[in-house]
């Protein structure tokens, strides 16, 4: 595991400090989680953005359409209708 000194203003210091506590967590903890969600969602971005780069978007939002037409009874489509409509 690697050590890191960070510089940050006080005023972000204290904010971090006063919400790590009212969770119940170190700061330490807290910088950690928050750094690895955010790492996260930057891999779920990267991810999306390779996967959909050629998807057409008008058709994908017909196909979504179509299926959230399907849900209108509040009873979500099984996935063999779900596969049908996206064909």
């Amino acid at each position: 595991m690697t050590t890191l000194s960070i510089r940050m203003p006080d005023s972000l210091k204290n904010k971090t400090l006063n919400i790590a506590r009212k969770q119940g967590v170190s700061m330490n903890n807290f910088i950690i989680c928050s750094i690895s969600s955010s790492v996260a969602q930057q891999e779920a971005y990267d991810f999306f953005d390779s996967e959909l780069k050629n998807i057409d978007r008008n058709k994908t939002s017909l196909k979504f359409d179509k299926i959230m037409n399907k849900t209108q009874n509040k009873k979500p489509p099984d996935f063999q209708t779900i596969n049908d409509l996206i064909k």
